[in-house]
């Protein structure tokens, strides 16, 4: 995915939904201000992924969910999709209390993370950033950024 332009929240959800069979990775990091539509994205992504509902974790920080069949692509091979939200994490040893390491480091999981700002200097394993920016009304800019690691 390069930098794409949503209008309103489904191409919001088509664009995510379309970015999970190019994914080389399966640790994604979603980045942007509060109301940007980082979840928004989340529900693009599960809903690719075969899921009905997907839940905010602002609260429950981690949540996970198991997939009714594996879903594959040209790189992955996803049993479990695992949504985390940092927001209310304030450093790396919170982030490592949770378990956190333990899910992204499993092949069979796709991790998505919103705010992940608290663990990004701590993160070796390869990963997929998306960037949204909130243009206004419904409009948001979405671009993507490889990292192979350190």
């Amino acid at each position: 995915m390069e930098t794409q332009l949503s209008n309103s929240e489904e191409a919001t959800k088509l664009i995510a939904a379309t970015l999970v069979d190019e994914l080389p990775h399966n640790l994604v990091l979603l980045k942007g201000p509060l109301g940007a539509g980082k979840t928004t994205f989340v529900r693009g992504i599960g809903g690719k992924l075969g899921l009905k509902r997907i839940l905010s974790p602002t609260y429950t920080i981690i949540r996970s969910y198991k997939l009714a069949e594996p879903f594959k692509t040209p790189y992955l091979a996803i049993t479990h999709f695992q949504h985390v939200d940092l927001f209310r994490l304030t450093d790396a040893q919170e982030v490592d209390a949770i378990g956190f390491w333990e899910l992204a480091e499993n092949p069979n999981n796709l991790v998505v993370v919103e705010w992940p700002e608290v663990i990004e200097d701590k993160i070796i394993l390869p990963h997929t950033t998306i960037t949204i920016k909130n243009l206004g009304a419904s409009r948001r800019e979405l671009s993507s950024i490889v990292a192979r690691g350190a």
